[in-house]
């Protein structure tokens, strides 16, 4: 009986220390030619989308604690060229300063070839989401889907901030998609041409 405790127990240490040693690890992606790679990294010291392809790496840092330094590493800002914080203060990460990003009718729009990102936070009035194929909700307050949404592909939400179940309805019953970001998992939205694939890494 004592035998089959400590076999037990070697096995929990084992586990543990193989969770642990996950946290270190940096989260690398082969870049394709002429594709886009669109990383949520979400957690509870960080919200930001760091945008790469061959020929673009950009960080869109939305908010962030002062551990900020301590969990965004893990997730390769190796090549990193520009920063745009929607918070008033420089930033610097991997030697690169910060510019300040700023937000029109409630929207960021991120050019992805022929495609549009659209990161959504409420300040006032209306929002166009006319020419957004996809849709970050980093603030749910207010939104409303729109009437002209047949262009939406995709809309990212984030856990324990989802929008009401009607609208969600709505959103399946025309097969537009729908992910939900949480804390345990690396999202990452591949886009090539006119299509596009969602990664999902435990982290």
């Amino acid at each position: 009986m004592k035998k089959y405790i400590n076999i037990v127990i070697v096995i929990i240490i084992v586990l543990l220390f193989t969770k642990m040693g996950n946290t270190d690890r940096k989260v690398k992606i082969d870049i394709e030619k002429d594709t886009y790679y669109i990383k949520f990294i979400y957690n509870k010291y960080v919200d930001a989308v760091n945008v790469v392809s061959d020929k673009k790496n950009n960080l869109y840092l939305l908010n962030y604690s002062n551990m900020l330094y301590n969990n965004i590493d893990k997730y390769d800002l190796d090549g990193i060229k520009n920063i745009y914080n929607l918070n008033n203060e420089n930033i610097l990460i991997n030697s690169v300063k910060s510019h300040k990003l700023k937000i029109k009718n409630n929207l960021i729009k991120i050019k992805l070839n022929n495609k549009k990102l659209c990161i959504y936070k409420y300040i006032e009035g209306k929002t166009n989401f006319e020419d957004c194929n996809f849709i970050y909700l980093y603030d749910k307050n207010n939104f409303v889907l729109p009437k002209n949404y047949k262009k939406i592909d995709l809309i990212i939400q984030k856990e324990n901030n989802e929008i009401n179940n009607k609208e969600q309805e709505i959103i399946y019953d025309d097969w537009i998609d729908m992910q939900t970001l949480n804390y345990e998992e690396f999202i990452i939205l591949k886009i090539k041409d006119n299509d596009y694939d969602i990664l999902d890494i435990d982290m």
